[in-house]
């Protein structure tokens, strides 16, 4: 399993994880977002599964948390103070976790075929699940039946272009950067030796 084995890789892992969230506060099309990247980058490359679920669920709540209170404020109107959650979250942290493990069989030996192939089931995943999530705890937008939730999917296949394009983008680019850096280590450590 390409997995981290050193404290060092460890810092780079993290660092690129981080990395993946704080971008999502530049503005940009909608649902373009690293989440999905992160997930399975995390999946993949921590060395526990524990870790990689922990890491990545947390990581998207306070992304969630700081934009749910800054950018997307206006959205909470029912919500009076600070906004610690909504009931969309839960299956946005759902899906997240669904596509860490997913990621930490799949992505064993990480390949451009596996890792662009994952990117795009991934984000299939997490539009099931996610606007499965929508469609479950809007109270009035979509009716309680198959027909609601065809519905709530059918509004939602605008929004995924952007989940799509941002999942191969972040995907790649996070194990690239992460390949380069490896890289770039490795040859630092034989320079030195």
């Amino acid at each position: 399993m390409n997995q981290i084995v050193n404290h060092k890789n460890l810092l780079i892992v993290g660092g690129i994880m981080l990395f993946g969230i704080l971008v999502r506060l530049v503005p940009n099309m909608p649902n373009f977002s690293p989440y999905i990247g992160v997930a399975l980058f995390g999946g993949a490359m921590l060395p526990k599964r524990t870790w990689a679920i922990l890491g990545t669920t947390a990581m998207l709540y306070l992304g969630d948390l700081l934009i749910n209170n800054t950018i997307a404020r206006p959205f909470f109107t029912d919500y009076e103070g600070f906004v610690w959650g909504a009931p969309y979250m839960i299956f946005n942290l759902v899906a997240t976790i669904i596509i860490v493990v997913f990621a930490s069989f799949v992505l064993r030996k990480p390949s451009v075929a596996n890792i662009g192939g994952s990117a795009l089931v991934a984000a299939v995943m997490f539009f099931i699940i996610s606007n499965f999530g929508v469609w479950v705890t809007s109270e009035v937008t979509y009716p309680k039946t198959f027909a609601g939730l065809m519905q709530c999917y059918t509004a939602a296949i605008p929004f995924f272009r952007g989940t799509i394009i941002s999942a191969v983008i972040y995907t790649v680019a996070m194990f690239g950067i992460h390949k380069l850096l490896t890289l770039q280590q490795s040859a630092l450590e034989v320079t030195l030796d």
